[in-house]
């Protein structure tokens, strides 16, 4: 188990093969939408409920007074927001469910707690920041009376300003030392620990589709936006490491093992399989039809990756 923001986290994600119901469209999320559970369900009935039936009704994220569970991958849309297949919504917040708004008492409260400082931090690791258009109620979507405990407690303005203040704490630069530091990097202002500020002030594109080619880049494998895979981004980033160069190909023949070679990639025939695999190419077995096909039909897509060094492996 780890904690975001002081805040436990754990995940009970749904299964890929039920993606085509709960989550079926690739997502870069720009927004985060708040909700309340309407039971007084702990977090991981919630999740577990979500990740086993069969119901096109999905969120990303549940919080109780224990912690937040995350059922939705981030980079994944979910069914939340009530505003249609292709709603602004549905496709691109991510959803967070607040739970024992029903009758929960202090539970509830503690929750809410927690959702604040969880969701400041997803921002953060999201790339998103917070402000009044960011941080959107269910409401705003679909006009359901949601989160409905914070409406009808009429605390929407605070809650949302909560977050945001959060946000601001959690993102703010440390005060300077009264030991004077070591002059900075050239065109570098940034001083706090915040890849995302970091970035910001070297005035490169901070979203999480730009992190992620960083990361690659880095050689950070699996980049999700981890506060561990932000730290050793920011820790490359800051010492000046030059990321690898890929090896370009001057091979204009037509063997698809010797490009292979020529770009220094595996070119044995597990490795030509995978790739073909990959390739839409069914029931490789070498023949030099299917290795004149491969190489045919993504020579300049190798080459392609290999320039925006997306590795194949």
């Amino acid at each position: 188990m780890t904690q975001v923001n002081g805040i436990e986290f754990t995940q009970n994600l749904v299964p890929s093969s039920k993606y085509s119901i709960k989550c079926p469209n690739v997502m870069i999320a720009k927004k985060i939408t708040i909700h309340n559970t309407y039971n007084d369900a702990k977090a991981s009935n919630e999740v577990s409920y979500e990740v086993t039936n069969a119901n096109q009704v999905s969120f990303h994220i549940a919080v109780d007074d224990l912690g937040a569970i995350q059922g939705i991958p981030f980079n994944r849309n979910a069914w939340h927001c009530g505003d249609g297949a292709n709603g602004y919504g549905n496709r691109n917040t991510i959803g967070v469910e607040i739970c024992y708004s029903k009758s929960g008492g202090s539970k509830y409260t503690k929750s809410e707690q927690n959702a604040i400082k969880y969701i400041a931090a997803l921002c953060v690791q999201q790339g998103i920041v917070a402000t009044t258009d960011t941080i959107k109620k269910h409401e705003d979507w679909s006009g359901k009376h949601c989160p409905h405990r914070i409406l009808d407690e009429k605390r929407w303005a605070t809650v949302q300003k909560a977050i945001i203040d959060e946000y601001s704490r959690i993102t703010k630069a440390p005060s300077k030392p009264s030991i004077t530091p070591s002059k900075p990097a050239t065109g570098s202002t940034n001083a706090g620990g915040s890849v995302v500020d970091y970035l910001n002030s070297k005035k490169i594109d901070s979203s999480m589709a730009n992190r992620k080619k960083l990361a690659v880049n880095y050689g950070i494998a699996n980049y999700t936006g981890t506060a561990a895979q932000n730290t050793a981004l920011l820790n490359k980033l800051k010492a000046g490491a030059a990321p690898s160069k890929p090896t370009q190909s001057v091979y204009k023949g037509n063997s698809l093992v010797d490009y292979l070679v020529s770009v220094k990639k595996a070119s044995d025939k597990a490795s030509r399989a995978k790739l073909a695999s990959q390739n839409g190419i069914k029931n490789y077995t070498g023949t030099a039809a299917q290795n004149t096909q491969l190489l045919k039909k993504n020579a300049w897509i190798l080459k392609n990756k290999m320039e925006k060094r997306e590795f194949i492996k």
